[in-house]
This record gives structure tokens, sequence and C-alpha cells, in this order.
């Protein structure tokens, strides 16, 4: 089996059918899994249930993925939930709140560096191919410490690829660290 762990996996209509097969999988591989459901919340929370009652860390994330910019949204949403998650889920602001996650997830890259499209809720602008954009959540306490992860990525047919490669953890930013 392939080894999915430190990855994070949206699964478009992931509540049923194969859907909800293939996020057990990538749970089941150690992604954390976001499990994208259109108007059946409750399916898509049983699945969550099921991927961690396997062990493994799951998010119901609503998104018509077929509505220009649902997407982006969708981004923003699932790494939202995760940092949350995996960081201090009853101590954040809730939302955009601090202390938390005060910023949008991403936005487009061009000749002006911050341009459309955003990776933030209310975003209408469908990721396509050509589009360059970063992919930049931050957590922010004031007082205490902030800190933002930036990669840069492309859109392509075949979905996005990345320019810089992503850090390996936020512990080990720069991958110095010997795994063993």
């Amino acid at each position: 089996m392939i080894d999915l762990t430190g990855k994070h996996i949206f699964i478009a209509g992931g509540s049923r059918g194969i859907g909800a097969a293939a996020a057990s999988w990538a749970a089941a591989a150690g992604a954390a899994v976001s499990v994208n459901y259109l108007r059946d919340e409750k399916a898509a929370a049983g699945v969550v249930a099921d991927v961690e009652a396997a062990g493994g860390r799951g998010f119901a994330v609503q998104a018509d993925v077929a509505e220009d910019g649902a997407i982006d949204r969708a981004v923003d949403a699932a790494a939202r939930a995760t940092i949350h998650a995996a960081l201090d889920p009853g101590g954040f602001g809730r939302d955009y709140g601090t202390p938390g996650l005060p910023h949008r997830t991403g936005h487009g890259i061009g000749m002006d560096v911050h341009e459309p499209a955003y990776m933030v809720r209310g975003n209408r602008t469908p990721l396509v191919p050509g589009m360059c954009f970063s992919i930049e959540p931050t957590i922010c306490i004031y007082g205490e410490f902030g800190v933002r992860l930036e990669d840069i990525a492309y859109m392509t047919d075949q979905g996005p690829r990345w320019f810089t490669q992503p850090c390996p953890s936020v512990d080990d930013p720069f991958g110095t660290e010997d795994p063993a």
C-alpha cells in the first residue's frame, strides 16, 4: 500500500459510494482526509466517524465542486479544519478570528504578486489550467508567535503541481531533521 503519512487528501464526493471507499483507503494509508459533500452532511459525518474510528483524521467540507470557485473555498475550509484539529480545537478563534487563522489560505500570483483567485470563503473564481497561486495558511497567536508556511503551485489539466516543495512538517519546515 502507498504511504500517505503527512498528506492531506481532499475527496470530492467523499460522503458516499466510491468516494467514501477512497476516503477510507486514504486514511488507512496514513492521510488526513477531507470528505466533500454537497447536501448530505450526515453521510459525510458518518464517513468522518469511520475514518476516525480507524485511527485517522477526517473532516467534512461542504461544497458544490461543480460551482465556480467552490474548490478555492473548500481548500480554505479544509486547511482551517486541519489546523484547528491538529493544534488546539478548543482554544482558537473560530473562522477568521484570533488567536487562530486570520488570513486567507492562498491567493493568485502574477505580475502584482497578490492577485485573484483568493482561497477564501466567498470566492467564486474557478482554478483553471495556467493559474499560479500560493498556499499559505497562517497561524497567529498575538503576543506568542505567528507562522506562515508558503508554497507556490500552478494548475494544469491534471490538477495542481508544485513550484516549491511543501515543507515536511511545522516542526521541521526545511526538512533538515533526520526522519529516522
